[in-house]
């Protein structure tokens, strides 16, 4: 068997020898590629400024919410990977996302954790330029049911609004606001800081952090 498998792989070896001298280079493998409803994510790409206003209910106290996210192809461009950062009235809710599509069912996905601990997933569908995307969230000591609505997709933003229900039938507004494409003026994509953090212009060092008292 060892004598066998000698004689296959000085074969091969041969083979490819004969294909590099006569400027035949073997051409690698394909790997896997998306499928065409993949690209619909291209949409979420880029950085993103967003502002809305959060209702009193499973998420705190009412108030305004500021936030920004970047969003890029993971590897393969099967994938979009994004960086979410939202100050809202009771703090800074972090989350990192995922968007992917389900060949199988049809249905695209998103996947998301938080700085809160959270794991969860939503299942997205795409309408007339409208994103509707439902999933089950914690808020709290309850999971209730939870749909995203973004509409009026436009490349320069959308509107989105966040909705919660306890039996999927009966839904009661929880957010609204809208999302705007940032145009970096330099030409480049920037990464998002943290909200209220400066920004330190270009060939400038970043300032030394306050000593703790």
């Amino acid at each position: 068997m060892h004598r066998r498998w000698m004689t296959a792989a000085v074969a091969a070896l041969g083979i490819a020898c004969a294909a590099r001298a006569a400027g035949q280079e073997p051409k690698p493998a394909e790997g896997p590629k998306p499928p065409p409803e993949v690209e619909k994510l291209s949409y979420f790409l880029g950085p993103w400024t967003s502002e809305g206003e959060l209702k009193a209910g499973p998420l705190g106290s009412a108030g305004p919410t500021q936030g920004r996210e970047v969003c890029r192809w993971m590897p393969g461009r099967f994938f979009v990977g994004c960086m979410i950062e939202t100050k809202t009235p009771t703090g800074l809710m972090q989350v990192q996302g995922i968007y992917g599509y389900d060949a199988e069912k049809k249905v695209y996905r998103w996947w998301s954790f938080d700085n809160l601990g959270h794991a969860e997933t939503a299942t997205g569908t795409l309408k007339d330029d409208t994103w509707t995307w439902t999933g089950d969230s914690r808020f709290g000591d309850k999971t209730l049911k939870a749909r995203v609505v973004l509409s009026a997709g436009k490349p320069e933003g959308y509107a989105y609004e966040l909705s919660t229900s306890a039996d999927g039938k009966s839904w009661a507004t929880l957010m609204t606001g809208k999302t705007s494409k940032m145009t970096p003026k330099t030409g480049l994509t920037p990464g998002p800081r943290p909200i209220g953090t400066p920004a330190v212009p270009p060939g400038q060092a970043a300032p030394a952090p306050t000593p703790a008292k």
